[in-house]
């Protein structure tokens, strides 16, 4: 996530005597980032995240904390995900491109990328 994560992660690797194989980059636009993240959508009981062709969430549902779902109606109508708005979006990318995308050089310059 950032520099001092990694170097976190680091010293907590070299601790338990492990290490990193290898770092997945996906290259992806800002503008499909936007897209993609503003078009998601999550069910108000469980939080649960789905992507835009899913419209119901139900206690069927492979997720996590599908026991939640006791005490409402089955199934629950999504909701478009409270936090993907344009600002919040342009946030999350303003912070990757000054937090993380710096870390891409050193993931190189070490063989993970």
């Amino acid at each position: 996530k950032d520099q001092h994560s990694l170097e976190f992660l680091l010293r907590v690797l070299d601790e338990l005597h492990l290490g990193i194989a290898a770092v997945l980059h996906f290259d992806v636009s800002a503008a499909e980032a936007r897209r993609r993240l503003g078009v998601r959508m999550s069910c108000p009981v469980c939080d649960a995240t789905f992507g835009p062709d899913v419209q119901y969430c139900s206690s069927t549902t492979d997720h996590q904390n599908h026991l939640s779902h006791s005490n409402y109606p089955n199934p629950v109508r999504l909701t478009p995900r409270h936090d993907d708005n344009v600002d919040a979006i342009q946030a999350r990318l303003d912070s990757f491109e000054r937090c993380t995308a710096p870390l891409l050089d050193i993931y190189r310059q070490r063989g993970w990328l």
